[in-house]
């Protein structure tokens, strides 16, 4: 990568993008970044870097299926939808987390 890449990809997520909360949406947007620049292998170590800092965050799985979607690499894609399964059944077997509304009894 030449400093000028860097540096574009830098300045658009600094003026487009806010990340106030989580540092991690900031790694992937850095990974969208290089994945939108043709930079397949940045882009997939930077999100299988997060993925295994975060085993149980599926926006790593999620930003590695879209980076195979947009290179048409059917493989890589059924590899990261295969290792998402078991991020969804957890997620869908876990209870709601809704706020009380105000107001209301516990």
């Amino acid at each position: 990568d030449t400093p000028a890449e860097g540096l574009a990809i830098l300045e658009d997520l600094l003026w487009n993008k806010s990340f106030a909360g989580d540092p991690a949406e900031l790694v992937l947007a850095v990974s969208d970044g290089y994945s939108r620049v043709a930079k397949r292998e940045m882009a997939e170590k930077i999100a299988i870097d997060l993925h295994e800092t975060r085993p149980k965050d599926p926006r790593p799985l999620k930003q590695l299926i879209k980076i195979a979607e947009q290179n048409a690499d059917e493989n890589a894609a059924m590899k990261w939808s295969k290792a998402l399964l078991p991020l969804n059944k957890s997620a869908e077997t876990q209870e709601p987390t809704v706020p009380p509304k105000e107001g209301a009894n516990p």
